[in-house]
């Protein structure tokens, strides 16, 4: 591995295009660099004199600052492994000692103490190696469990951000925004809106470490005083824990403010078309899913709200397969929900 060191200044420019940059800390910020590549057989190099080119990653450091690559970098397996999933289950994927990967990016995983980073297979990009079971070749872009599990997105204006029920209609509940604070959504969807019929796309809302106090009417007024059991345990009806579980913001509302990149899970036509009554058979699969998933016991997740939002998910699929008049769309609708939420928990 080589430094490269640096005789003229260096350029400014969107580092999420650039192979390689690195950061400069002052008492102030940091700073991040980065040179320029030029594709050479193929190749992203670094312009090192005229027609003179070194490959980018063969280049460890720049003026002594660690490179971070910004590509695909290979890893050398130290010893015997198997890979594991995002959430720290374990897969069948046997990696060898001696082995050479591909590894793209640099992750701190769902844990409640950070021991080190995980590290993406590039050709399996749903798997990760622990950072003590390989060398690796270059340094790589960090990123966290969050930043590839939620999506944040945030509210266009100071206004209360109104939310809507599956069906289309509005809750009558608001998210106070007057600080546009980002708002953590896990779903894009196409809800089928009666008053406008047509299908409009909306974000279904995540309630992930949300106080209650962010909430107002949507006339702007204040909910009313949250009500305590004897030991101190909020009291919510059933359709509180729904409407919490199962709210949505018009698309239109928000713009995209950071994390996973969403898209929707269903179509226009979709949402038009399953307004039909589900049969016994169009329940089939939510009922399998629903009776495989309803013991909670070993639920990882330490966080209070997270849990509760799984478990109103198993309530909600509950209540659709006992409806009769629980639609298509409702019941592919509570299926889809009992999936990344058991990925939030890390179950």
């Amino acid at each position: 591995m080589f430094e490269i060191n640096l005789l003229t200044s260096l350029q400014y420019n969107d580092i999420s295009k650039e192979i390689g940059y690195y950061s400069g800390v002052s008492e102030q910020k940091t700073t991040f660099y980065y040179l320029p590549t030029e594709t050479v057989n193929g190749k992203d190099c670094y312009a090192i004199g005229k027609n003179r080119y070194i490959r980018a990653n063969n280049v460890d450091s720049i003026d002594g600052y660690p490179l971070m690559y910004n590509g695909v970098t290979y890893a050398t397996v130290l010893k015997k492994t198997t890979t594991q999933t995002l959430t720290n289950d374990s897969t069948k994927h046997v990696l060898k000692k001696g082995q050479k990967i591909k590894v793209d990016l640099a992750v701190e995983p769902w844990a409640e103490d950070f021991e080190g980073y995980i590290y993406r297979l590039h050709d399996y990009p749903n798997e990760y190696v622990a950072q003590n079971y390989i060398k690796l070749r270059n340094y790589l872009p960090t990123s966290s469990y969050d930043e590839l599990t939620f999506t944040y997105v945030r509210p266009n204006t100071t206004t209360n951000t109104k939310f809507y029920n599956f069906d289309g209609t509005p809750t009558g509940i608001s998210y106070r925004n007057r600080k546009q604070n980002p708002l953590t959504v896990d779903g894009l969807y196409y809800l089928w809106v009666p008053s406008e019929n047509k299908a409009e796309l909306f974000y279904h809302f995540l309630t992930y470490r949300i106080d209650r106090n962010y909430f107002v009417n949507n006339d702007g007024t204040d909910l009313k005083k949250p009500e305590f059991d004897k030991n101190n345990k909020l009291i919510e009806s059933t359709e509180d824990k729904m409407r919490y579980t199962n709210s949505f913001v018009k698309a239109s509302d928000i713009t995209y403010a950071g994390g996973n990149k969403l898209v929707p899970l269903n179509s226009p036509k979709d949402a038009e078309n399953d307004q039909k009554v589900a049969t016994d058979k169009d329940k089939q699969e939510l009922q399998r899913k629903f009776e495989a998933k309803k013991n909670a016991q070993n639920v990882k997740g330490h966080d209070e709200s997270a849990v509760k939002n799984y478990n109103n998910a198993l309530l909600i699929a509950s209540s659709v397969l006992q409806s009769p008049k629980a639609t298509i769309a409702q019941v592919k609708q509570a299926l889809w929900l009992l999936e990344p939420i058991r990925t939030q928990l890390a179950l």
